[in-house]
């Protein structure tokens, strides 16, 4: 699911809604550039998520599920990620200031920097 064709605007109602249809039905979540920033999406199944180069920032991620999602270049400055699930995940280049981390799973989690976090396997 792309929200909406080519890179999002901004994070406006229908966008959420839209994102949070793909979720409930279990589709996958493609948005590269989107910007959800501030969104709430706690405990969302955003497993494989592509969202390089999305805006994030200040959103609520805690208990989210984001195993395997393409983070590269995501801005998630301000982002609450506690207890979040990053496991194969690729934060490659992405913005983490002031991230909320608190038992967060990293497992074969590329951390913005480029290394490989397997601190939580």
């Amino acid at each position: 699911m792309l929200i909406p064709a080519g890179p999002c605007a901004g994070a406006d109602a229908d966008q959420l809604a839209d994102l949070r249809q793909a979720l409930a039905q279990s589709r996958a979540v493609v948005c590269p550039g989107c910007d959800l920033s501030a969104a709430n999406l706690s405990g969302a199944a955003l497993a494989g998520a592509a969202l390089a180069g999305a805006d994030l920032g200040n959103a609520d991620l805690s208990g989210a599920d984001l195993s395997g999602a393409d983070l590269k270049g995501a801005r998630l400055s301000g982002a609450n990620l506690i207890g979040a699930d990053l496991t194969d995940a690729d934060l490659s280049g992405a913005t983490m200031t002031q991230a909320f981390i608190r038992a967060t799973r990293l497992c074969r989690t590329i951390m913005p920097d480029g290394s490989r976090d397997d601190s939580y396997c």
